[in-house]
């Protein structure tokens, strides 16, 4: 009976992918529409170097110990600098609530996170203009509809 069922769910969801059919601008004045009637938006900024060795670049893969205490400690920061942005905001939260993304754009790192901030449109450039974020921010945008 499990294979049945299986097959049944496999047979009608075969996919994940949306087709969307609207160009990118468009879809971003769309989304932005939602999140601002939902009292919402996305915020970007460019995050503070961290103090400590290789803050200038990703250690190589021979140090994998740098290399983990690396990645750990610039996702903290992170989180640490987009708590204290909802804290502007009036917004409490627990640091491991915060879901955000790190995009490369014109060659410096930006962090994008849900936010308050429903008149922030910042986020609406890489949309347009970076198909692979698109997926990330379409994950920030509905996160809280499941």
């Amino acid at each position: 009976m499990k294979q049945q069922i299986i097959k049944e769910l496999s047979a009608i969801s075969s996919t994940n992918q949306l087709q969307i059919l609207d160009d990118p601008e468009t879809v971003a004045e769309k989304l932005y529409q939602y999140l601002f009637k939902n009292g919402r938006g996305i915020e970007c900024f460019t995050p503070k170097k961290l103090n400590f060795k290789n803050e200038d670049s990703e250690p190589n893969n021979s140090e994998n110990n740098e290399k983990s205490d690396y990645y750990k400690k610039r996702h903290q920061s992170i989180k640490n600098q987009i708590k204290g942005r909802l804290e502007e905001h009036n917004k409490n939260v627990k640091t491991s609530d915060i879901q955000y993304f790190l995009s490369y754009y014109d060659g410096k790192p930006h962090v994008f996170f849900s936010s308050p901030d429903k008149t922030h449109s910042g986020w609406k450039e890489l949309f347009n203009k970076n198909n692979s974020n698109r997926e990330r921010i379409f994950n920030l945008v509905f996160r809280d509809c499941l």
